[in-house]
């Protein structure tokens, strides 16, 4: 951790034990989750039913403040490429900035 303060480096932990989380939380590290695995079998999945009431909401949550959704398949245009990269430009661009506050 010295020498990662030293070249000005950030440390990234991946499928650490939670001993060490704890630890490293005690440094005064920040965490962030990434990935889980589920399987669905999209052919049966619905949405009906009271189970899946707060998927339903948070779909129209997202409908409403105009989120969207697109399957894209190979091959890519120059301007979908350009697009997605914007896009992920942005991303990266504000998680930069939540990592230095």
């Amino acid at each position: 951790m010295t020498l990662a303060d030293k070249q000005n480096l950030s440390l990234v932990f991946y499928e650490i034990s939670e001993q060490l989380t704890m630890q490293l939380h005690e440094y005064g590290f920040d965490f962030l989750k990434f990935g889980e695995e589920g399987y669905v079998d999209v052919q049966a999945f619905t949405l009906a039913g009271t189970k899946r009431k707060g998927e339903r909401a948070l779909i129209h949550k997202f409908e409403r403040e105009g989120y969207t959704f697109s399957w894209l398949e190979p091959p890519f245009d120059e301007a979908t490429l350009a697009s997605l990269k914007a896009v992920s430009d942005s991303w990266l661009e504000a998680g930069q900035k939540r990592a230095s506050v």
